[in-house]
């Protein structure tokens, strides 16, 4: 299969899975919030905020581990693979007793810590946190099992078990919540669905997935040290990440109302669920970037570096400006009354998360590179002055929960949105004046041009119903398509995106764009 057939393949498989995983959240979220209630919601945002901090007790071994497998498996040894991934798991066996110990403390003190938690929902929080430390177990395991997949390229088969994970979870979570079920039974079910993955990774990892041979005696401490020299800064740039995109929710928590962490859960998860949808594009190029950083081939890095953010700004624009515009409709219509102000955050992060996308594809070149360190400071960096930031607009200037959006903003457009794309930049030999006028500009213009056609369109069309929003999605889309490829798309891409549109609807011969794809 040629390369540009398998991205076309696992993108596909990756939007499929991730777009049932979105409908199906959307529609579970409304039957959560209505079934818990806005103070029972906040809580359940918490606590699976509070399991995502200890989700990174694994210290970056999971990235690390899916580096080094395709890394010794591009220079054949496979023993070393064999290593890895079982110093991998036993490691991560033995860091979610960790893990279950520190459920145990931060369960036994909710309540003082966050007072304004009623008590039968504090003592349930207890509960349901040490359930959700062995449900961090099984995704440890699941997801090395997984690395083992992707250095194979069966992103297929990845989606499919997410898709099955998925309908588990979402019929447990309807029969819980229709019996009367609280956080105790989600819990439980979370737990159910993470096991039914852990085993069917297992069964297609051993069908499909790279080989590799999985024993106690293989763990070594020299491999342990190989995998911490690049896992430990993965796992520093992973906590910055969620520490900017969770610890909103616990300043909220701390500061606010505990309601209000579930207005502000609504937004960010929205932001969440479209930011996931974009990047899995590029996911796809992730096996070959690292291949092209092991050969030096800085000019091909280069270009997945260009090619890469421009088709990543390409699909994030209509997404994100959508949101901004439709946001205020969609959500009245998913989850009625009571979220007006979910807008209004939306706006914000949705900005803040254009501004994150434009250095995605330069941070995966510098971390193929090995400058792991380097991303892991920035994102310190972005994290910390997010906290700070936060706080001060929440404490000082009293901007409610749109301080705590706002304190996401500013950090994410000078660190992300600046300093990692000229880093990326000086390192990839590309001039900073050609990011500027591919890149930037389009995605200003063509940000502004989409918003006003919105803006026109719920003037001419107001949403009020699902029929009318799924209606405005397809009419904007379909305007946004040529507006989208002449912004994003040098001239010889469009030409080539157009015949070869031409040919699949049979008005265009096989021989007409020849010349163009001699040049692909």
């Amino acid at each position: 299969m040629s390369k540009s057939r398998l991205y076309m393949r696992n993108a596909i498989a990756n939007w499929l899975g991730y777009a049932a995983n979105i409908v199906v959240m959307l529609l579970l979220s409304r039957l959560v919030v209505h079934s818990l209630g806005k103070t029972g919601y906040g809580v359940w945002s918490l606590l699976m905020t509070l399991t995502g901090y200890l989700g990174l007790a694994e210290m970056g071994v999971r990235v690390s581990t899916g580096r080094y497998v395709n890394y010794y498996i591009g220079r054949g040894e496979q023993d070393k693979v064999n290593k890895v991934v079982s110093t991998s798991m036993v490691f991560c066996t033995l860091i979610s007793l960790v893990v279950f110990a520190a459920a145990v403390i931060i369960g036994t003190f909710f309540h003082q810590w966050f007072p304004k938690t009623p008590a039968d929902l504090a003592d349930e929080a207890s509960i349901v946190l040490m359930m959700t430390a062995l449900n961090v177990w099984l995704g440890f395991m699941g997801t090395l099992f997984g690395q083992l997949l992707r250095a194979r390229n069966r992103f297929d088969l990845r989606s499919l078990v997410m898709v099955i994970t998925l309908l588990v979870r979402a019929a447990g979570t309807w029969f819980v919540l229709k019996r009367g079920g609280g956080l105790v039974e989600l819990a439980e079910v979370l737990v159910l669905s993470s096991g039914v993955s852990f085993l069917l990774f297992v069964f297609f990892t051993r069908w499909k997935g790279a080989p590799a041979r999985i024993a106690l005696s293989l763990c070594e401490w020299q491999t342990l040290k190989e995998t911490f020299r690049y896992g430990i800064w993965a796992f520093m740039q992973n906590i910055s990440t969620r520490i900017i995109n969770c610890t909103d929710l616990v300043v909220i928590g701390i500061m606010l109302k505990i309601e209000d962490v579930a207005v502000y859960s609504v937004a960010l998860s929205l932001i969440e669920y479209g930011g996931a949808l974009v990047q899995q594009l590029f996911s796809v190029l992730v096996p070959d970037v690292e291949q092209a950083a092991g050969r030096n081939d800085i000019p091909a890095l280069a270009g997945y570096m260009l090619n890469g953010t421009r088709v990543t700004l390409m699909l994030a624009v209509p997404l994100l400006v959508g949101m901004m515009t439709l946001g205020d409709d969609f959500i009245h219509i998913w989850l009625g009354p009571g979220f007006e102000r979910s807008s209004g955050v939306l706006i914000i992060l949705a900005a803040s998360s254009l501004g994150t996308m434009l250095y995605w594809s330069p941070g995966m070149c510098l971390n193929a590179l090995g400058h792991v360190r380097v991303n892991a400071a920035i994102s310190g960096a972005e994290a910390a002055l997010n906290l700070v930031l936060s706080v001060a607009f929440v404490a000082i200037f009293k901007w409610d929960i749109y301080g705590v959006a706002a304190g996401t903003l500013v950090p994410a457009v000078c660190f992300s949105c600046l300093v990692v794309t000229r880093l990326s930049c000086k390192e990839l030999h590309v001039p900073i004046g050609r990011v500027i006028l591919e890149l930037v500009l389009p995605t200003l213009v063509t940000a502004m041009v989409f918003g006003a056609v919105c803006v026109g369109w719920q003037a001419l069309m107001p949403i009020t119903s699902w029929g009318a929003f799924l209606l405005s999605v397809a009419v904007l889309g379909t305007l946004y398509v040529p507006l989208g490829l002449y912004a994003f798309l040098p001239a010889a891409l469009r030409r080539l995106a157009w015949a070869r549109a031409g040919r699949a609807l049979g008005r265009v011969p096989q021989t007409l764009p020849a010349r163009t794809e001699g040049r692909e």
